[in-house]
């Protein structure tokens, strides 16, 4: 059979949660050795090279064009063109026409949830607009839905009720690279603190970025931060820009802003960590956790959303609405070494459960459940002819 599957960032230097899980989805695909040829559309991008020489894989290069048209136009068309038994989006949405059947893996609808999702950028808001407009008939076409927690399929049930007969739970699955981190530790191209504490998230309201400032910069003010404050995905102009408008530049010399970390990099920032933060407000999975957790770095996180589902008993969890109860948290467990490492051993157990394969294998079965009903449905044509 012929699956195509679209993930058209994949091969962008800088990638993100959907990127990653989907990356991760098509090497354990290709490692299973299945009956199926796997064709990726993806755009033009600096890893270019990334799929080459993995079996059953074929790369297909998008024209450069708008993302909407991209989709909804010449994607329909490619799949046409080869022959496609199934068409995989993997990132939300999917084309409104398509004669191809399609699976549909949709992370979450913060989208819809207009006050967690006031994204500063205007690139952003459009991006919203677009899944607001596509999203809907995207789960009305779909052959199966695919969402990555038991919370998002009562949020997905909340606003469109219709897709629960299709939805199937498929957590993601982290990079082999972080479950190597648990044994040792890998060269970085960073110069990090001696001593930090680390918060992967950008300034989207939902990771909470004003929260872990607030909460540190208390550490700070009462004395108790021996250590520094490492931030990804936020460089210097967002740290000041954030310091600023909340009266906190007293605790700039105290962070590092290290911009966008490459993923084969976290092992080692993870590892070196004395605690993860990941205290957001709206998470459909959080997969951050699971690689902090392979790594050996006990986690706070939230207590809202997908969180507590996802790190099970593994984590501190706190309310990420209140920077105080955060502070002493970081406090607790910077210096309390019987629960870091309860926690630790906790995390490592709870990570294995995420892997490539369990995910691999699970979305092979959402293809093949489409693919016999497909092939049933032609069966019976031929027969009513």
């Amino acid at each position: 059979m012929k699956i195509g599957i679209a993930a058209f960032h994949l091969f962008r230097s800088n990638k993100h949660g959907m990127d990653i899980a989907a990356l991760e989805l098509i090497k354990e695909l290709s490692s299973l050795k299945l009956p199926h040829t796997f064709y990726i559309f993806s755009m033009h991008g600096p890893d270019d090279h990334l799929l080459d020489h993995l079996p059953g894989i074929k790369v297909i290069h998008m024209p450069k064009v708008p993302y909407p048209v991209a989709e909804q136009v010449v994607l329909p068309l490619l799949a046409h063109y080869y022959g496609l038994d199934l068409l995989h989006c993997t990132t939300n949405t999917a084309p409104l026409l398509c004669a191809v059947p399609t699976v549909t893996t949709l992370h979450d609808v913060i989208f819809l949830e207009y006050k967690l999702s006031r994204y500063r950028s205007m690139y952003h808001k459009m991006a919203n607009l677009y899944r607001k407009i596509i999203v809907p008939h995207a789960v009305k076409n779909s052959k199966r839905i695919i969402t990555v927690s038991g919370t998002e399929i009562h949020s997905i049930f909340r606003y469109m009720p219709k897709a629960v007969s299709k939805l199937d739970m498929i957590p993601n699955a982290i990079a082999a690279h972080f479950y190597q981190c648990e044994k040792e530790d890998q060269p970085v191209n960073l110069v990090l603190p001696e001593r930090y504490i680390f918060f992967h998230g950008n300034g989207d309201p939902k990771k909470n970025m004003d929260g872990v400032l607030k909460a540190f910069a208390h550490l700070v003010d009462t004395g108790k931060a021996d250590f520094k404050l490492l931030l990804s995905e936020s460089d210097e102009k967002v740290l000041l820009k954030t310091l600023l408008r909340l009266n906190l530049m007293q605790i700039k010399d105290h962070i590092v802003a290290a911009g966008y970390i490459q993923n084969n990099l976290l092992p080692a920032v993870y590892r070196k960590a004395l605690v993860f933060l990941y205290p957001g407000i709206r998470e459909s999975f959080g997969l951050p956790i699971i690689e902090a957790m392979a790594c050996g770095t006990p986690v706070i996180t939230s207590n809202k959303s997908a969180l507590p589902e996802t790190a099970g008993d593994a984590a501190i969890y706190i309310n990420p609405d209140d920077p105080i109860q955060l502070a002493e948290a970081i406090d607790f467990l910077v210096h309390d070494d019987v629960t870091r490492q309860d926690l630790i051993a906790k995390g490592i157990i709870r990570s294995k459960m995420f892997s490539r394969l369990n995910t691999a294998q699970a979305t092979v079965n959402v293809y093949e459940s489409v693919l016999k009903g497909r092939s049933k449905t032609q069966v019976s044509s031929i027969k009513t002819v």
